[in-house]
């Protein structure tokens, strides 16, 4: 039974990695609450602690924190489904990140702090997940082009290829 253990503040050395990840870089001293085992003297850290050491090592990383991550969708405007298919990444991801079960990549969080400091757009990031050109598409025009033009001489020929809806349009 827990009732008989003891809470005691401790300092707590968070490891904060170098960017390869291989080596710590330097330590952060954080208080934090230990629960000691009556019997064996063991310290134990309390889940706000633990929480705590994440923020902390997260915050000196330079990566948005859970609730961070969870207000950028909010100002976006966005569901959790959304944002997974504009960022194309798994649909349970971006919950495991608003939850803080786990952490984005540092290259992602480059991305989300894009987004945060409105240096990017949910429109440019929409362009970015659609095909410029269909590539069996714009195989077959230039072949077709190469046909009945010659090999690129002449006149200025205006092809277009309409792989769905969109229409894209090829100078030959």
């Amino acid at each position: 039974m827990k009732t008989d253990w003891k809470k005691e503040t401790s300092i707590f050395d968070v490891a904060i990695p170098t960017l390869d990840g291989k080596s710590v870089a330097y330590t952060v001293p954080v208080e934090v609450v230990c629960e000691i085992e009556p019997h064996s003297g063991e310290e134990i850290l309390t889940h706000e602690s633990l929480a705590l050491i994440e923020k902390t090592k997260a915050r000196h990383m330079g990566l948005l924190a859970p609730e961070d991550i969870h207000q950028l969708r909010k100002r976006l405007q966005l569901t959790q489904k959304q944002i997974t298919e504009i960022l194309q990444i798994g649909g349970k991801t971006w919950s495991r990140w608003e939850t803080g079960r786990e952490r984005p990549s540092r290259s992602m969080n480059i991305l989300l702090r894009a987004l945060w400091d409105e240096k990017l757009d949910i429109p440019y990031l929409e362009s970015m997940g659609q095909p410029l050109v269909p590539l069996a598409c714009a195989f077959e025009t230039l072949l077709e082009t190469n046909k009945r033009y010659g090999v690129w001489g002449g006149q200025n020929k205006t092809i277009t290829c309409t792989p769905s809806a969109e229409e894209y349009s090829y100078a030959a």
